[in-house]
């Protein structure tokens, strides 16, 4: 698989997480809680197709093979312990693979736009004039999601194990847990929803180590979008009337 390729699958996977309200500065929970996350998932864990799991990972990383930009609508689901009910949110997602950047426009009450790329992550709120970035100096959290969907199985396996994996008649699932317990933190596992057809990525499902869970689906999705106006978007500054509050952030996991 190119860099393009991994560039593009690693910001969706790293975005979606980051929209569900990941702490990037956290370093000091617990590291107990972490563990009981990953005992919880080894004591379901029941016999895997690994075999039928590998192959829909290389089928997702074909399909995207030469995907240059994407733009899509998406739904987000978020469910907690802590919620009386579920919290939805709605908006436009837009990819490019080279250089990697991802967008995502949320509509509603309250205007946002979250950016990604390889080294920084921001939230801008147009309607206050305000934004804040978060820059990484090195970001573990992004190649293992890399590598979680790359087309060398391996590779992945060395970051991930395979706990999953359904084949349906129209959406194959496949879930993945991380090895490294500092992981768990914040992904203690990762379902993805691929269209048993296309083999594309319809939906991201993520569950952290407090029992967060927060679905991303997508929709209408166009792999060939405009791109002079796709990359107007994307590259387009904060205007100077924005307050910007930046934190340096040397490991995100914390370690």
């Amino acid at each position: 698989m190119n860099a393009r390729r991994f560039a593009l699958l690693a910001a969706l996977g790293l975005t979606s997480l980051a929209l569900l309200g990941l702490d990037f500065a956290a370093g000091g929970r617990a590291c107990a809680r972490d563990e009981l996350a990953c005992a919880r998932v080894r004591a379901q864990e029941t016999t895997v197709d690994l075999a039928g799991a590998r192959a829909a990972l290389e089928r997702l990383a074909k399909a995207m093979e030469k995907v240059e930009r994407l733009r899509a609508r998406y739904t987000q689901r978020q469910e907690s312990l802590l919620l009386a009910e579920p919290i939805l949110s709605k908006g436009t997602l837009h990819l490019r693979a080279d250089p990697g950047c991802i967008l995502l426009e949320l509509g509603g009450e309250r205007i946002v736009r979250v950016r990604s790329d390889a080294k920084s992550h921001q939230v801008y709120w147009p309607e206050e004039k305000r934004a804040e970035r978060w820059l990484f100096r090195s970001n573990e959290l992004a190649r293992a999601l890399l590598r979680c969907f790359s087309a060398d199985v391996r590779r992945m396996e060395e970051v991930f194990e395979i706990r999953g994996y359904t084949r349906g008649e129209l959406v194959s699932e496949v879930v993945l847990t991380p090895r490294d317990s500092k992981l768990h933190r914040y992904l203690a596992s990762l379902k993805l929803s691929l269209d048993s057809a296309s083999s594309q990525l319809v939906a991201l499902a993520h569950e952290n180590a407090e029992g967060e869970h927060v679905r991303f689906e997508l929709a209408d999705v166009d792999l060939d979008p405009d791109a002079k106006l796709e990359d107007a978007l994307l590259d387009e500054p904060l205007p100077k009337e924005v307050r910007l509050l930046v934190h340096e952030v040397k490991d995100p996991l914390g370690k």
